[in-house]
Formats: C-alpha cells, sequence, structure tokens
C-alpha cells in the first residue's frame, strides 16, 4: 500500500479516536469532576501499564520481525506463534498477581481498597490484550493500514458508548470499567478476525514447534518495552501523591487533565510512528536510514511546533471543549506538557531505532536515565512551583532525554561513514 493511502486510512482513524477520545474525557468530567478524575489519574496508569505490557511487551518485536519476514507465510507463523505462547504465559502470571493482590493495589493507588473489585475485573479482561498485540503486530508489520484503521474505528465508537453508559449509571468505578473495555475491545475484534480473515494467512503452531530464534528476539523486545512502559507510567504515580502531598486530589485532576488532554494532541504523531516510521526502518540499508531520518525531523519538527502554539493560543478553548469550567486551572499547565509531549515525539525517531537494533543494554540506561530525571526534579519543582513544577520537570526531562539520544543517534549513523 501507498504511503498516501497509509497516511489516509490512519488519519480517519485516528482522528475519530481523538474526537471520540475527547468526548469520554468530557463526560468522565461531567459526572465524577476533578476530585474523580485525579483518582482515575491513578488507574489511567495501571490501564497504561497493563495495555503496553501485554504479552510481555513484544508489539514491537512482532512488528519487526513481520515486517522482515513477510513473504514468508512459514516465518510469520513463527513470529505469531512465538507472540502468542510468550505473551499467554506472561498473561497468565498477570492475572493471578492482579487477583491476588487487588486488595493491596487498589489501597497503594486509591488510599482505599473499594475500587479492589475493579482490579480484579481488570485482571480478567487483561487476556484480550494478547491478540491485540500479536495481531495488531502483524497487521502493522504488513503495512495492513486500512484494516487496522477499520479496526481502530469500530473498537473506539463501541468502546466510547459502552463506557458512558458506565459512567452514566457507576460514575468513578464505571469509569473506571469503561476504561478496561475500551482498552481491550480491539483485541476482542481482532481475535474474531484471525478467524475468519488471517487463519488463512498464518496459523498458531503448537509450543514444542516454536524456534528459539524468533523467541529470542521477541524477548529482547520485551524486556525494553515492558521496562519502559512500567517507568513512565510508575513515575506518573509518584508524581501524582506528590502533587496530592502538596496540593489536593482537584490539583492532581487538573494535572491529569492536562496531560490526557497534550496526549490527544499528539496521538496522530504517535500512530504514525508507529505504523509507518518504525515498520519502514526495516526496509533501510545505512544510508537510507539517515534519509529517513532527517526526514522524520524535519517534518515532525515542523509539525509539533504548529502543535505547541496552538496549544499557546487555544488552551482555554481546548479545556472548554475536553472539560468545563471547573477545570480552568489545567491551562496553565498545559503548555509546559506540550513542549514535553513534543520533545518525547522527537525521541522517538531514534528510540524506535534502538529497539528495532535490539540494543537492549542502551535502552535500559536511557529509559533509566528518564525516569530518574523526571522523579527527581519533579520532587525538587512541585514544593516550589506547586502542580506546574511537575509539568517543568516533565518537559525538562525529556529535552535532556532528547540530547542525550542526538548524541546517540549521531554516534550510530557516524559508526557506518554516512555523514
Amino acid at each position: 500500500m501507498s504511503v498516501v493511502k497509509s497516511s489516509f486510512y490512519l488519519a480517519i482513524s485516528t482522528v475519530l479516536k481523538i474526537i471520540l477520545g475527547a468526548l469520554s474525557l468530557k463526560i468522565i468530567a461531567y459526572y465524577i469532576g476533578s476530585n474523580g478524575f485525579g483518582v482515575l489519574g491513578q488507574f489511567m496508569s495501571i490501564i497504561s501499564i497493563i495495555s503496553l505490557t501485554a504479552g510481555l511487551g513484544i508489539t514491537n518485536g512482532v512488528i519487526s520481525n513481520i515486517s522482515k519476514n513477510k513473504d514468508s507465510k512459514t516465518e510469520m507463523s513463527h513470529v505469531i506463534s512465538a507472540g502468542f505462547w510468550i505473551g499467554f504465559v506472561f498473561s497468565c502470571l498477570l492475572f493471578f498477581f492482579l487477583f491476588v493482590f487487588s486488595n493491596f493495589i487498589s489501597f497503594q493507588l486509591f488510599k482505599t481498597s473499594e475500587y479492589s473489585i475493579v482490579i480484579k475485573a481488570l485482571a480478567f479482561l487483561q487476556f484480550f490484550n494478547l491478540f491485540s498485540v500479536i495481531f495488531g503486530g502483524y497487521l502493522n508489520g504488513r503495512q495492513y493500514s486500512k484494516d487496522f484503521s477499520f479496526i481502530t474505528i469500530i473498537s473506539s465508537i463501541i468502546g466510547t458508548l459502552i463506557l458512558t453508559l458506565l459512567v452514566y449509571y457507576f460514575k468513578e468505578i464505571g469509569s473506571m470499567l469503561g476504561l478496561i473495555i475500551l482498552s481491550v475491545f480491539p483485541g476482542l475484534i481482532l481475535l474474531f478476525l484471525y478467524f475468519v480473515k488471517f487463519k488463512k494467512e498464518i496459523t498458531i503452531l503448537y509450543f514444542s514447534d516454536l524456534k528459539y530464534d524468533t523467541v529470542k528476539s521477541l524477548l529482547r523486545h520485551s524486556v525494553m518495552l515492558v521496562f519502559s512502559s512500567c517507568l513512565l507510567p510508575l513515575s506518573q504515580v509518584f508524581v501524582r501523591d506528590l502533587i496530592l502531598i502538596n496540593n489536593s486530589w482537584s490539583n492532581v485532576g487538573y494535572w491529569q487533565a492536562a496531560l490526557k488532554l497534550s496526549e490527544s494532541g499528539v496521538i496522530f504523531l504517535n500512530v504514525i510512528m508507529v505504523n509507518y516510521y518504525f515498520p519502514e526502518i526495516g526496509k533501510c540499508n545505512h544510508t537510507e536510514l539517515k534519509k529517513l531520518i532527517n526526514k522524520a525531523y524535519l517534518i515532525l519538527g515542523s509539525l509539533l511546533l504548529v502543535y505547541i502554539l496552538s496549544m499557546f493560543f487555544f488552551r482555554e478553548i481546548l479545556i472548554s471543549i475536553f472539560f468545563d469550567v471547573s477545570f480552568k486551572p489545567a491551562q496553565d499547565l498545559l503548555v509546559w506538557q506540550a513542549i514535553g509531549d513534543a520533545f518525547k515525539v522527537l525521541c522517538s525517531v531514534f528510540g524506535f531505532l534502538v529497539v528495532f537494533k535490539e540494543s537492549v543494554k542502551i535502552y535500559l540506561i536511557l529509559e533509566t536515565i528518564l525516569f530518574l530525571t523526571i522523579v527527581s526534579l519533579s520532587y525538587f519543582f512541585v514544593p516550589i512551583y506547586g502542580t506546574l513544577g511537575a509539568n517543568y520537570a516533565y518537559a525538562l526531562s525529556y529535552f535532556i532525554y532528547f540530547i542525550i539520544g542526538l548524541f546517540y543517534l549521531k554516534n550510530y549513523i557516524k559508526k557506518f561513514n554516512v555523514l
């Protein structure tokens, strides 16, 4: 499929997802307020960790290996099979942990055990994430953007409807259950499509038929993604606790509102990076890689500048559209959050390269530096500047991460004499 068609399908599904996401935020904010939104923010971090580590975090590994072997049904089946069995074992362990320690997790996150029932629901439903990982990775690796976009649209529409009903009837607990369903629904659709369509192209082999090299490759990606997927949401949990200690749940809610609104603004660029840029890395030789990276920075830099300026000039309007007047203090946080997210997207240019080359040691070092920087700067800035200090810390941390990444990228390219 051409880049134009691929981008068109991704654009439609992503724009719709952003619109539905805005509607979901508006509904949630209306029914549970800033206090409830602050509490919900803690649960959003858990959802984020579970979604990104689903199947032991082999998403990028599946995409990478499928893109390398998309001309061989046999090799693709080995990749899908390895992904399925790795993910299934991990999902079983995750189920045990969430179910057994649901009371403890609820108390640590929300200072009460009343939300343990939601943690137990997550323990059961997270199994569907596995199918989103392996079959979604298959579609992305083969750059089947039309199919992937269709699934995104259907799951977003149905998931948002279910979320709306649950929030209306059950308020905070309903919003948590709705977010779980919204996150796992793509996996449910992909499981159905596997039996209807994908089974003709790929098969899931017996555990004994797995190839060692394929499993090893996926586990390398797994270590990297699981590590990073846990660290960033965990840093957000620390930041929310820090804001709560220095302020209140309402301030946590304002910070969470700015976080979610800014994330919605860059979601399109993240989708393009995952579904187009990442698979393209696998096709490039080292000379072509330099051109691809330069092109990515040129396009992203221009778009992100427009994005930051838009957040600055329209922040008051955006808060009123996505939330309501009670969330007005969040507009003071939005610009710095947007600056941090902009550098985060720029970091993904070299981040995907590290993932694709399976440079586990480098990746773990970079992610650890980022985590420690966010947490330590937050502990320094929040007591001084209040909630805004958390956004200062976030933006500065990703700027430092970006500078370090540029040095890595320069040395990597120089090693192959393509400068």
